[in-house]
């Protein structure tokens, strides 16, 4: 996945990233790509999903809250 989104293929990196989640829920790079990209992209919304769950694992992880309330914020913007 890292590849294709070095390469800017951000749909094929989001599918690689996505497929990992469906086989491994609990794989934090995976979803922190995810959700990078799909902040990239301007999904917010799907952005925030994936930052969520890493909040709530990492509870104590100030970068991960900062960026989960960044995509929030910009998801209920948008919405």
């Amino acid at each position: 996945g890292r590849l294709y989104a070095e390469q800017g293929k951000v749909k094929e990196a989001i599918a690689q990233f996505e497929s990992v989640l469906k086989l491994e829920p609990k794989h934090e790079q995976a979803r922190y790509n995810a959700a990078s990209i799909y902040a990239q992209m301007n999904e917010f919304a799907k952005s925030a999903d994936h930052f969520a769950v890493l909040r709530k694992a990492n509870p104590n992880d100030p970068q991960i809250a900062l960026l989960f309330l960044g995509v929030a914020y910009r998801a209920n913007r948008t919405a």
